[in-house]
């Protein structure tokens, strides 16, 4: 026959789980310590005044305590989550201007490109001797850079020739 090991093995868990449990006189022991009991009515110990005053103040002192604990963890995980949130927002904010950057680099590139295009085509326009197709692309570029000293003294040029 088999299985006689792991039969021996449940017998032995079944009696240590029995040493773990607590012993049913040690129950009632604790439980004259507590209660004196007369014919199933309970009697509870008589305090005098001053003894329920001494109790109430422990246990207001107590309930404060456990109170201010409540309150600072409380707090503290808020700070924490508030604190995760906006270095989160940060970062978001940082990436934001990390695009804006971006953006504006490559509209510059894309506007440095216009502007020399429209720029060569009012020179070839200017060499032709068609001022006012040459003044027209001079002002579209400095439209882009208006700042340009250039292309403003090419348009002087254009209004002189005339």
């Amino acid at each position: 026959m088999g299985g006689e090991g792991s039969m021996q093995a449940m017998n032995t868990i079944i009696r240590n789980n029995r040493n773990y449990l607590r012993k049913k006189r040690m129950f009632k022991r604790e439980r004259k310590v507590n209660v004196i009991s007369d014919n199933k009515k309970l009697k509870f110990k008589k305090l005098s005044n001053s003894e329920i005053e001494k109790y109430k103040i422990e246990l207001r002192l107590k309930f404060r305590k456990e109170e201010n604990l409540r309150v600072i963890c409380f707090t503290l995980f808020v700070l924490i989550i508030s604190s995760i949130f906006l270095y989160g927002v940060y970062l978001e904010y940082q990436k934001d201007e990390e695009r804006t950057a971006q953006n504006k680099l490559y509209q510059l590139k894309i506007n440095r490109k216009k502007y020399l295009y429209l720029i060569e085509d009012g020179d070839k326009w200017l060499l032709k001797r068609h001022y006012k197709n040459a003044a027209f692309q001079y002002k579209k570029a400095l439209e882009l850079f208006p700042e340009d000293s250039v292309t403003k003294i090419k348009l002087l040029e254009i209004k002189g020739a005339y």
